[in-house]
């Protein structure tokens, strides 16, 4: 059974002490580094997720999803680390990832 990922309605959760600027800039560089496809981005085509995971059964998406977001935000955004990955769902069998966030300090 394939998946129903619903990326468009991922949720970020900075966790930590930052002002207010700084956290939604924060979590504005997650917003698109999780929605840029990786190769889309000329001068740097390691930028972003590669989305071949979005139609596989549900458990490969998860794992998936959490290797290369842990791998994006090392590379692109080295001052965070994730503490956890949450996933909801809705009624109509669609799910997102809830992704919590922190200084990596």
């Amino acid at each position: 059974m394939s998946s129903l990922l619903d990326l468009a309605n991922s949720e970020f959760e900075y966790e930590g002490q930052a002002s207010y600027d700084r956290k939604q800039n924060l979590l504005q560089q997650l917003r698109l580094l999780t929605s840029t496809r990786k190769g889309s981005v000329p001068l740097d085509r390691d930028l972003g997720l590669d989305f071949s995971f979005v139609d596989r059964p549900i458990g490969v998406v998860r794992s998936l999803y959490a290797a290369q977001i842990t791998e994006a935000i090392s590379k692109y955004i080295p001052s965070l680390k994730i503490v956890e990955i949450k996933w909801s769902g809705g009624a109509d069998g669609h799910f997102y990832p809830r992704v919590v966030v922190s200084d990596a300090g």
